[in-house]
């Protein structure tokens, strides 16, 4: 498992840099860091963070040149420091050309770049095959968020023939990555890790799990789902509530297909008693048949909208611990 990158610290020290009578777009800072799709969390991190009287981040703003807000609640303020260091605006809009600041990107780590080479790589190790074992056993993950900054990552383990649950177990955790849109996986998968080493101390060990979110069904083939089932060389399918990428036809039928570059990277399914659809697909060692079908061997469509394996530890995740 790549090692995860304290971005908070990254930005942090970054802030700390920015010249006075100098400003930086969110989404500069974002292509600093490796993807320009960070800009909204850069822009989140300007409002909630350690903030101290030398801090550097009224010097953050939209790439319109508007301030944007302040994390002390008043923008005006932010305009009131910036003008006070020289700041160029046109009314109360920052004149960028003037003033924006353009590091050297040699100056400073890639801590996205690194993840989504990390990405790559799972990409590629990726076996969309058929399963090679019997399959006794069957498991979902999922992780909720009882508290800010704390995960609980859960893990049911059911009978495949009879779907009775067999095993649970709860893992909880501090969080250490941002939610930021694509890589899910950094955020999650180092608390379902922890989980799993405990499971295999304590319980059956799944022969295929079913996790709570995307496998192949993302724009770098590497969702949750795929991380996991390489990181464990496991089998595993994706059961996914929104659909991330691709197109589903219109049509129908219950079962559709999700296309991506006119290729079926995940099946839409829905039912008579939902019209929402959720998404399965292929995380690792399974193909998307098969997954399909698994899916359905799992399913208690008039009980439950998802797979029984994601409801119950769906359900796990938001109990709160005991003792």
């Amino acid at each position: 498992m790549i090692e995860i990158p304290n971005l908070p610290e990254w930005l942090d020290h970054f802030v700390r840099q920015i010249p006075a009578g100098k400003v930086i777009p969110y989404g500069d800072v974002a292509r600093l860091l490796g993807d320009v799709t960070a800009a909204r969390y850069v822009a989140q991190y300007a409002l909630q963070h350690e903030h101290t009287d030398d801090c550097g981040c009224h010097r953050l703003i939209r790439k319109t040149g508007e301030p944007g807000q302040y994390i002390t609640g008043d923008e005006h303020e932010k305009i009131v420091r910036l003008r006070s260091e020289g700041v160029l605006f046109r009314g109360d809009v920052v004149n960028v050309d003037e003033c924006r600041w353009e590091p050297e990107p040699s100056d400073y780590s890639s801590p996205l770049s690194d993840l989504l080479s990390y990405q790559d790589r799972v990409a590629g190790q990726v076996r969309e095959s058929s399963l090679t074992r019997p399959v006794q056993f069957i498991a979902g993950v999922d992780l909720a968020y009882p508290e800010p900054g704390i995960g609980q990552a859960a893990c049911a383990v059911l009978n495949a023939e009879t779907l009775a649950v067999e095993f649970e177990l709860i893992h909880r955790d501090r969080i250490l990555f941002p939610y930021i849109p694509r890589y899910l996986a950094f955020r999650e998968l180092p608390l379902l890790l922890s989980l799993w080493d405990k499971l295999l101390r304590t319980g059956p060990e799944p022969d295929l799990i079913f996790v709570d979110g995307n496998g192949l069904l993302h724009p770098r083939r590497a969702g949750i789902a795929t991380c996991l089932g390489v990181e464990l060389d496991k089998p595993t399918i994706g059961i996914s509530k929104s659909l991330l990428i691709g197109k589903v036809p219109v049509g129908t039928e219950h079962e559709r297909p999700v296309l991506w570059h006119d290729e079926q990277i995940a099946t839409a399914i829905t039912t008579e008693r939902s019209g929402k659809p959720f998404y399965v697909s292929v995380g690792h060692q399974i193909t998307l048949s098969e997954a399909v079908a698994w899916m359905h061997r799992a399913w208690l469509p008039r009980q439950h909208r998802l797979p029984e394996p994601i409801y119950q530890a769906d359900r796990l995740s938001r109990v709160p611990p005991t003792g």
